[in-house]
C-alpha cells in the first residue's frame, strides 16, 4: 500500500535527518531549500495514486447483505459524479413510502466513508434500517467520480482539476439532488453532510436557492464555514504567504498528489511522538489534524484503503483563502 510505504519512508527521514523541517519558524524556508536541491528531473514530480480497495462501495454494501445501485450524473460543467444508493435495508426491507436522503462525504474522502463500517455503526446502513433511502453522493475528482464529458483527470496538471468547492456547491450537490429525487419520484429529501459536505451545501444557496428548497432538512455534521481559528497545518501554511507557492508546488499543481518532503515536514512539526506518530503521518491526518479519543484503529486499515480518496490542490487552496479571512 502507497501510503503505508509513505509512512515508512517519511519515518526513515525523520529518523535519519531529524525531518525537513526542525521548527516552525524556518519550515517554509527549510522546504524552499530542500526544493533547490531536487534534481531537476524530480521537481513537480507526481506521485501517483495507489489507492487498492479491498472492496469498492458496491461490495462493501451486497457484502453486508444490502441492496445497491450506481447511478451517474452529469454536472452542467461536464463532471460525472457517481452515487451509490441503498433503497431499502436487510431487516427493515420494505421499500415502499421512504424518504429519501442525500449523505455528501467531505475533503479527501468518498461515499465509501459511510459504509466500510459495520452496520450497526455505518451511517448508510443505519438510515436505511431506519426507514431512509439512501443516497451517497461522490465529489467531482474522488474515486468514484473520476470523469468528465470531455476533460483528462489522467492529466494531473490538466483543466479537470481547475476547481475547488465553490463549483462543488454551484454544480455538484445541485445536480446530485436534482438526481435524487428524479429516479426516486420525491419532491424533496433530507441532507447529511460531513465537513466540506457542509460548505458545499451552505455556499449551493449562494447559486441555487430553486433546489435548496427542495432540501426538508438538512445535518450538518461537523460544519466547515469559518476556519480563521482552525489549529490544523493548513492555518500554519496560510501564513507562509510568498513561499505559498513554493509549498503548493510540493502538493501538486492541479491534483492533489503531495510530495513525501512536504507530508514528512508536516508530520514532524505537527505529529506527536509515540504510538501515533505512524498514524499521523497519512496525509490527511497531517492535513486535518489526528484525535486518538475518536479514531478507531480497529478500522484504520479499511479507513487506508479508501482514503484519501482524490481532490484539487485548488480546494485546499481555498481553504487556505479563507483562514486568511476574516469573513
Amino acid at each position: 500500500m502507497a501510503l503505508y510505504l509513505l509512512m515508512i519512508y517519511s519515518s526513515f527521514l525523520v529518523g535519519v535527518n531529524g525531518g525537513w523541517c526542525d521548527n516552525k519558524n524556518t519550515a517554509g524556508q527549510d522546504l524552499v531549500s530542500a526544493y533547490s536541491r531536487l534534481p531537476l528531473s524530480r521537481r513537480g514530480m507526481k506521485h501517483q495514486s495507489d489507492i487498492k480497495h479491498n472492496l469498492p462501495v458496491e461490495e462493501m454494501i451486497k457484502s453486508e447483505g444490502y441492496p445497491v445501485e450506481t447511478y451517474y450524473v452529469t454536472t452542467q460543467d461536464g463532471y460525472v459524479l457517481a452515487l451509490h444508493r441503498i433503497p431499502y435495508g436487510k431487516t427493515n426491507n420494505n421499500p415502499t413510502g421512504r424518504e429519501a436522503v442525500l449523505v455528501q462525504h467531505g475533503l479527501l474522502c468518498s461515499s465509501a466513508d459511510w459504509v466500510m463500517s459495520t452496520p450497526e455503526k455505518g451511517l448508510g446502513y443505519m438510515l436505511a434500517e431506519a426507514g431512509y433511502d439512501v443516497w451517497l453522493g461522490n465529489y467531482r475528482g474522488n474515486t468514484y467520480s473520476r470523469n468528465h464529458t470531455t476533460l483528462d483527470p489522467d492529466n494531473g496538471e490538466g483543466s479537470f482539476w481547475d476547481f475547488t468547492w465553490d463549483e462543488m456547491a454551484k454544480y455538484d450537490i445541485p445536480a446530485m439532488i436534482e438526481k435524487v429525487l428524479e429516479v426516486s419520484g420525491k419532491s424533496e429529501l433530507q441532507y447529511v453532510g460531513h465537513s466540506m459536505g457542509t460548505t458545499g451545501f451552505m455556499a449551493m444557496h449562494h447559486y441555487r436557492t430553486d433546489v435548496a428548497a427542495k432540501v426538508r432538512l438538512a445535518h450538518l455534521l461537523s460544519p466547515v464555514a469559518y476556519v480563521g481559528t482552525m489549529e490544523s497545518p493548513i492555518a500554519w501554511l496560510a501564513g507562509l504567504g510568498p513561499l505559498l507557492d513554493v509549498i503548493l508546488g510540493f502538493f501538486g499543481i492541479g491534483e492533489f498528489l503531495p510530495d513525501n518532503i512536504i507530508i514528512d515536514c508536516l508530520a514532524s512539526l505537527f505529529c506527536n511522538e509515540g504510538i501515533t506518530q505512524g498514524i499521523c503521518t497519512n496525509i490527511l491526518f497531517v492535513l486535518c489534524g489526528y484525535d486518538e479519543p475518536q479514531m478507531n484503529t480497529t478500522l484504520l486499515p479499511t479507513i487506508l484503503h479508501h482514503t484519501p480518496a482524490g481532490a484539487s490542490t485548488s480546494t485546499i487552496l481555498h481553504y487556505i483563502q479563507e483562514v486568511k479571512s476574516s469573513k
